[in-house]
Formats: structure tokens, sequence, C-alpha cells
């Protein structure tokens, strides 16, 4: 072989040599390129898919507080009793009074029948301020004047009579027995007081009694 010929092999071998060289670069670069989007491209759906569960778990929120509905507690106080009592008063404006029922038989003094009527007052004011569904009614007593009107009844029985009729109409009532230290003998019913209540609701249990 001659020298030319010996050079243009040598120069052939350098270019292969070369030529493989660039050809691996280029196949190195590919790969690297290739195996970085593999990894990085599931990582980017993650933090997608995290940003789009956040997203929805914010908008869920959002439409479960805003069409949450109110939820009205109903109160623990409130029985059957109470909602008859309400039936029983359908005019929420009428007038209330109280009446005081004298018992006439006992022949009491003036000043015995203030006593106890003073006693009957006072002692249906009080029940009925212990009671929820009487709170309306001692507004409109009390705003009203407070009306009070004493009437009698000639016996025990009867009076005692008036009073069940009071209890079945749930109306405030208080019957005051007496402790005996003067007049009378110790436990006689002597006074039944009835409301505060509406005066039509009153004068079913009582409108037929005379004034005192």
């Amino acid at each position: 072989m001659t020298t030319e010929g010996v050079v243009e092999e040598s120069s052939l071998q350098l270019l292969i040599d070369n030529t493989s060289s660039v050809v691996y670069l280029i196949v190195a670069f590919m790969t690297g390129i290739m195996f970085g989007a593999h990894f990085l491209q599931p990582k980017n759906n993650t933090d997608n898919n995290n940003t789009s569960s956040s997203a929805t778990a914010t908008a869920t929120a959002t439409a479960t507080s805003t069409t949450k509905p109110s939820i009205k507690v109903e109160d623990d106080e409130s029985t059957d009793e109470e909602s008859d009592f309400d039936e029983d008063f359908d005019d929420q404006q009428e007038e209330c009074k109280m009446v005081l029922i004298v018992r006439n038989d006992l022949k009491m003094g003036k000043g015995k029948i203030a006593a106890q009527c003073c006693h009957g007052t006072l002692g249906a004011y009080k029940s009925a301020t212990k009671k929820e569904e009487f709170k309306d009614l001692l507004k409109r007593w009390e705003y009203g004047g407070q009306a009070k009107i004493a009437i009698k009844v000639e016996s025990e029985k009867e009076l005692l009579d008036i009073e069940r009729e009071a209890r079945k109409l749930k109306l405030p009532n208080y019957l005051v027995v007496d402790a005996g230290r003067t007049q009378i003998e110790a436990g006689t019913c002597t006074v039944l007081a009835i409301g505060p209540a509406p005066k039509s609701l009153i004068d079913t249990v009582s409108g037929h009694l005379k004034l005192l």
C-alpha cells in the first residue's frame, strides 16, 4: 500500500470515528430529553390533579355553605298544653282583665275581703309570670291599666266549680286559702283570682256572676 492510500484510510477512519461520536452525542441528548420528560410529566399531572382537587374542594365548600338550609330550632319548653292555650286565644288584640271571685257566704269584713283579694291578685300574677305562654297576656294587661273586677259567689262549691272550669281553659288562676288568723277558720277558701286573660274568655266561666 502506498503512502497516499494509508493517509486516505486514516482520514476515512477519523471521519467515521467523529461521525460516530456525533451520532452518540445526538442519541444521548435525545435520550436525556425523553428520560427527563418521562419523569417530569407525572409530577406536572400530580400538581395539576392536586390543584384541581383543591379547587373542587373549595367550590364544594362554598356551595355547601351557600346552600346549607337554616335550622330552626324548636323551643325545648314548648308542650301540647301551650299549643292548646294558643288556640284558645285567637284574638291577640283583645283587652285583658282579672276577676276576683269572693265568697259572699263567709260574710267577711271589708278589710278582710280587701286583704284576700290582694293575696289573689299577687298569686295569679306570680303564677302567670312562671309560664312563657302568658308573657304576652301580662304585657297587654299591664299596659291596658291592669283591670280587676270583684264579683261574688254564694258557696264554696260554686267557687271550686269555677276554678275547675278555669283550669280546663288553662287560664291563669289562684285560689286563696286563709291561714285562719282573723275572722274565719284556717283552710277556708275565700277568693279565686282568674287572669290576666282576654275578657271574652274569662266571661265564659264567670260572666254570669254579679259584682261584689
